[in-house]
């Protein structure tokens, strides 16, 4: 039923009159969810087709903004609107199989926006159950028309606010409720998946007649607002739902044409007018998003349905920001299910499931056996078969829709149509294992165990499904009972879990630590997790003995490791590390990536070999702790894109360029690849009653600056800092400095010092994309805690091993005693503090993490380390501290292992820093250097021969260790 201009004046005129002024007494939005049924993503004019006729879809489409990376959870109907309305995937909610229900006390967006003073209804298609778990008012059927019906409810009130959802029924085969006069079947074009015959045409036509169809529906919804006041207060989204019914057109597989939808949001004054977002998103998140745009917490809802590890909380998140145009990104992987159990009876089940990046999609046939039969397709695709006798090409193509291998990997990039499958291809096996590891992840989640699960599929179908047999229907001792719902999670493990990240060559220039111009979300997201140490400090500034001596809860002149080739255990060679005392207090402990540094590994530390992204595993002999043991485990990634860098003759060192703009995904990346396998662990972990210590070493920001293009584009150049001194400070002594020989090892650095200011610009831009592609993987962890409901029993520690300089005092690197070598980001986050979100400005160093770390963990207190726990400090960032932090460097370098002819210790209290150069042999001093933190932070000038200062050095010294 239209309505005409005259009457819209004066439905409009009538309700002004009421107190509708275009929003609701409450002043909450309206939402106007608006649903087609079976429509490809493609097949509308906003999308792209010239063909068919969308004007009010179109429209809309200026009128707000259009997601194009919009995707459903699952290729058929029931599926996808349970999870539409309920925020949840289908397996986890029970309803994943087609003609389905949620498991009894499930709850959706009906439910809690009644909660919250809200009205709800639907006209159209139901497909949901059980009505307990869906309280709206039921307006019309399917295919009723008669649009008075919603006109009438939404003005019924006007002091609550209202959700409406409008499902059509259209284009849902069999296309007989379109104009078929519309579309001459000889003359569209077909699209490339389809066979060309005049079954194909005919039905095709008329499909497209019904698309016209749900067009004009919506364009009723959308006039019904003007003529009623309320458009300007209704938040009105458009969902295509999954694909077309046509073979290849998407419904029941899981390639884009099946879970890609077509998606527009219009809220007036909130979302900008012709506006779109390539976020990643799924119908999960929809619910989420309508329940935070109604001023309702999502996070803080129980969704009545717990998950496999007993998270209550919702599969989707909001993407309102993405709406606000605050955010550009969202989700990093999205995934689907199908089920074809309910669809073509219970024999030969053929599952699917799928995770989908921006780039890339990984499709997993769980029963590739089987062949895979949908009687939908039914006269179209018997034409085809028909066809097909004495047309080899067509055969293969039904071929395909029958049988399938099982796994897919396709490049939505170069192969949008989905065609060649890369899965066997050994460039593409880092993508296919990152892929994988997020597919188990997300089944494990689920509470997903592949064919057992499609094994009672049929248990979920409910009386609320339109296939049912009569006597089904009309008995219930016929149908088999539900399963229970998912069991929560195993018992939480009496000790919290560890997740222990190092990041290489970090300086404090991350958001949480005042940097405004560091893109570092994820980060400072962390930060206000737990307490940020404002002043942490490393023992050495340079790797492996600041890992060593963090790991041991030894000081360097304890481990001996002074230098890149001293393993700790030749001086402690029954050290029992971090991660050993955890071992041994019943945690499983595992190590991925440079956690200690590489080729120093210490099997002994670890309930499992150590993993890198070169695609090997190394492992030390219980006996030996001198023989190491490694093992191919798969083909590995490089970070250069032209592979690794052929050796040097003049110095045999494999060094490329110094910085390169990686047209790589992050995954393609050893860091990328490092974070991948990383969220694979924390799944499975998650699943075990035994608690974990999870070690994650990322390699950036260290050398070579080498990150894909987009965290380049985070950052204008011009506006990253440059050091606020470029030489060494008045009085220091040379040696205080050195040549920076490290980055003058790598290939195009110019040579001698200091480096030039341009390339100095290029190179502190790399550093800062580094920060940012680390910032990211970061940023996965978390969120993989927060999937597997796991996080508020999880001890999170991140730390820089060590400062690094980008020209300050004329320095690169590190190697130095100065602050900005010696410096590094200490973030701690223990649940159940109150004190989150703190920053504590003491002085701490990393010795003390071991202790801090086993005191969290209600572990015994290691002995013989000479660090203290700074739980005290958590629960009291402002607390009394009677300690300083104490660094060291040698110079010069000396023999392997000796340290040098002198050692310069670093003092570091509140305010002052000491460092007093003495001799190795006899203790002399040979230097001092003293700088005022407080009033020269850039440390310009050496006060040390102040006679003022006098008293300043001598309180300080007597922190020095003993000559020895």
């Amino acid at each position: 039923m239209a309505f005409s201009s005259a009457h819209r004046v004066i439905i409009t005129a009538a309700l002004l009159c009421c107190g509708w002024a275009g929003a609701a007494e409450s002043g909450k939005p309206n939402f106007l969810l608006l649903v087609g049924d079976d429509l490809c993503w493609r097949d509308l004019g906003f999308t792209g087709n010239k063909q068919v006729k969308t004007p009010n879809l179109d429209r809309l489409r200026t009128q707000g903004m259009q997601l194009t990376g919009m995707f459903t959870p699952a290729p058929t109907c029931s599926p996808t609107r349970h999870a539409l309305y309920t925020g949840l995937h289908g397996i986890r909610s029970g309803a994943y199989p087609n003609h389905t229900r949620v498991y009894d006390g499930t709850k959706s967006v009906f439910t809690h926006l009644k909660a919250h003073g809200y009205r709800t209804a639907l006209h159209g298609k139901n497909h949901v159950g059980p009505k307990d778990s869906f309280p709206f008012e039921i307006l019309a059927e399917a295919n009723d028309d008669n649009f008075s019906k919603s006109r009438d409810w939404i003005t019924k009130d006007p002091s609550k606010p209202w959700l409406l959802v409008f499902a059509s029924n259209d284009p849902h085969s069999p296309w007989d409720r379109g104009d078929p006069g519309q579309f001459d079947p000889a003359t569209i074009t077909l699209p490339w998946y389809l066979h060309d015959n005049p079954e194909t045409r005919r039905n095709f036509a008329n499909y497209y007649a019904e698309i016209t169809k749900l067009d004009w529906q919506v364009g009723e919804m959308l006039r019904m607002l003007d003529a009623t006041g309320q458009a300007d207060n209704t938040l009105v989204m458009f969902v295509s739902e999954q694909g077309n019914s046509f073979p290849m057109g998407g419904k029941w597989t899981l390639y884009d044409n099946g879970i890609r939808a077509a998606a527009l949001v219009r809220w007036p004054g909130k979302v900008k007018p012709g506006s779109a977002s390539d976020a990643l998103m799924q119908y999960t998140d929809v619910t989420p998003t309508i329940l935070e745009a109604a001023g309702i917490d999502p996070l803080a809802i129980d969704t009545g349905c717990p998950d496999a590890m007993g998270r209550k909380g919702f599969d989707g998140m909001s993407f309102l920001s993405v709406l606000s145009g605050k955010s550009t990104k969202f989700r990093e992987v999205v995934f689907g299910q199908h089920t074809n159990v309910g669809i073509s009876g219970y024999k030969d089940p053929y599952p699917i499931r799928c995770s989908r990046d921006s780039r890339f999609k990984y499709i997993r046939n769980l029963a590739p056996e089987n062949t895979f039969e949908i009687g939908g397709f039914g006269k179209t695709l018997k034409s085809w078969a028909k066809d097909a006798k004495g047309n080899p090409s067509l055969a293969r193509m039904i071929d395909r829709v029958a049988h399938r291998p099982a796994e897919e990997l396709y490049d939505l990039q170069a192969d949008p149509r989905e065609l060649e499958n890369l899965a066997k291809d050994p460039s593409h096996g880092p993508t296919l294992a990152r892929l994988r590891a997020e597919l188990d992840g997300w089944m494990a989640q689920q509470g997903d165990k592949g064919m057992a699960t499609e094994m009672v599929a049929h248990t979920r179908l409910g009386h609320e499904r339109t296939s049912a047999s009569k006597a089904e229907r009309n008995d219930p001792s016929k149908r088999e009972p539900a399963p229970s719902p998912p069991k929560p999670a195993p018992k939480a493990p009496a000790k919290p879990n560890v997740l222990f990240i190092a990041v290489d060559d970090l300086r404090p220039d991350i958001g949480c630590y005042g940097n405004t111009i560091a893109k570092t979300p994820n980060l400072d997201r962390l930060a206000a997790r737990g307490i940020v140490f404002n002043r942490a400090y490393c023992q050495q500034a340079v790797c492996s003995p600041s890992r060593s001596s963090l790991l041991t809860g030894k000081r360097p002149d304890a481990t001996k490791v002074w230098d890149l080739n001293t393993h700790f255990r030749s001086a402690l060679p029954d050290a029992v590390t971090l991660p050993q005392h955890f071992k041994a207090n019943g945690y499983h402990t595992a190590a991925l990536g440079k956690v200690y540094h590489r080729g120093y590994e210490d099997g002994r530390s670890w309930s499992e070999p150590h993993w890198y992204s070169s695609g090997q595993t190394v492992d030390t002999d219980p006996a030996d702790w001198r023989k190491r043991i490694t093992q191919k485990t798969g083909a590995g990634v490089v970070e250069y894109k032209d592979g690794k860098p052929e050796k040097d003759e003049a110095t045999g060192k494999a060094k490329g360029p110094a910085y390169e703009v990686s047209p790589k995904p992050d995954d393609e990346l050893p860091d990328g690849r490092t974070a991948a396998e990383a969220v694979s662990r924390i799944a499975k972990l998650a699943r075990q009653e035994k608690p974990f210590f999870l070690a994650v070493g990322f390699l950036k920001p260290h050398l070579p600056f080498v990150a894909p293009k987009k965290y380049w584009d985070m950052h204008d150049p011009e506006k990253i800092p440059g050091p606020s001194i470029a030489t060494l400070p008045k009085g220091a002594p040379a040696f205080a400095g050195h040549d920076n020989g490290e980055i003058h090892g790598y290939q195009g650095v110019p040579k001698g010092n200091p480096i030039p200011e341009a390339f100095a610009r290029t190179l502190r831009h790399g550093y800062y994309a580094c920060v940012s592609y680390t910032d990211a993987q970061v940023g996965r962890l978390l969120d993989a805690l927060d999937r597997e409901g796991i996080a508020a029993n999880t001890v999170v520690v991140l730390w820089g091993d060590h400062g690094w300089q980008l020209g300050d005092h004329g320095l690169w690197h590190k190697h130095t005693n100065f602050e900005q070598a010696t410096r590094a980001p200490l973030l701690l986050s223990i649940p159940g503090k109150a004190t989150a979100g703190s920053k504590c400005e003491t002085p701490v160093e990393f010795v003390d993490i071991y202790p801090t770390l086993a005191e969290a963990c209600r572990l015994p207190a290691p002995a013989g380390v000479d660090g203290k726990s700074l739980v005290r400090l958590v629960d009291n960032p402002a607390g009394a501290w009677d300690r300083v932090a104490i660094s060291q460097y040698p110079r010069p370098g000396g023999k392997v292992g000796s340290g040098g002819p002198v050692m310069g210790y670093s003092i570091r209290d509140g305010r002052w820093r000491l460092t007093v150069w003495r001799g190795r042999k006899n203790g002399d001093v040979v230097a001092t250097e003293l700088y005022d933190e407080k009033n020269d932070p850039a440390e310009t000038v050496n006060l040390a021969e102040k006679p003022e200062n006098k008293p300043v050095i001598e309180a300080l010294s007597k922190h020095l260790p003993p000559v020895r």
